[in-house]
């Protein structure tokens, strides 16, 4: 944005040709960091190219002469290994010139843990590395015959309109969806698994919403603002097979920060024959 700034105000200025060298050096491959950067990056190189009233060929020829004087970009491949209290090794690939060739994660039995765990980086994080950051998330996953509601930032609470215990054949359930927050959040997903006897109802959904999806074993609705306070969401489907199903929680959670959520208490569903 800075670059834009000086071709706006000065497309002569001095600082406009070391400014577009850096943004090149901290390209990725064939993109920046992430699409907003690469949309603004490339935006930016553009309006260097044409400010004297270039055409889109001589914005590749700028970009070619300005590369050549910026040099090869840093091996952007990286492998290393991480090691969990010194005895249990994994291993990561980081490629970030081809993603699909990496390996992001890595994931450790809990019988491996203890009440103070460590974990250790091993590799090349020599000079040209691309800055790294790591996370560990610690989740323990033990088998319950019920799950509890579960809030990290948001509540979410769900309800049927039958009993279901009592759902029949050939019925149509209304799902009622409650969503609770104390502040104000955007980008907010809430899906809803139905049993899987049942058959969601596509123009069934009510609320306020940007967007519904009707899968075929779950609801999702996609919100795009979500004020402080508490938001009701509702949907229906048909019970066309019999059978005692689980009913697994709903969930409700940020899309771009997936730490803060809000799970609803799983439950069991019985839906009876009509003979």
């Amino acid at each position: 944005y800075a670059l834009l700034a000086y071709v706006e105000i000065d497309p002569q200025h001095a600082a406009i040709e070391p400014l577009t060298r850096w943004l090149l050096s901290q390209r990725q491959g064939d993109r920046w960091r992430t699409s907003k950067d690469s949309a603004a990056a490339i935006y930016g190189l553009i309006a260097v190219a044409t400010r004297a009233g270039g055409d889109l060929a001589e914005v590749a020829a700028a970009t070619r002469r300005v590369e050549e004087q910026a040099g090869d970009p840093p091996e952007l491949a990286r492998s290393f290994s991480v090691q969990l209290n010194q005895e249990h090794t994994r291993q990561l690939r980081l490629d970030f010139g081809n993603p699909v060739a990496s390996r992001f994660d890595c994931s450790f039995d809990a019988g491996t843990l203890s009440a103070d765990n460590r974990l250790r980086f091993e590799g090349d994080f020599s000079a040209g590395c691309p800055r790294m950051e790591a996370q560990a998330i610690v989740r323990v996953i033990e088998p319950r015959a019920e799950l509890p509601a579960v809030r990290e930032g948001l509540g979410l609470a769900r309800a049927w309109s039958i009993d279901p215990a009592a759902w029949k054949e050939g019925e149509e359930v209304e799902v009622t969806l409650i969503v609770h927050t104390e502040q104000d959040v955007d980008f907010v997903l809430v899906e809803a698994p139905i049993p899987a006897g049942g058959r969601i109802l596509p123009d069934s959904a009510a609320g306020s919403f940007a967007a519904f999806e009707a899968r075929f074993d779950r609801a999702l609705f996609y919100l795009t603002h979500l004020p402080a306070g508490s938001h009701t969401l509702r949907f229906r489907f048909a019970c066309d097979f019999p059978g005692d199903y689980a009913l697994p929680p709903a969930r409700a959670e940020l899309m771009y920060n997936l730490d803060i959520f809000a799970a609803s208490q799983s439950a069991r569903g019985s839906i009876q024959g009509s003979e």
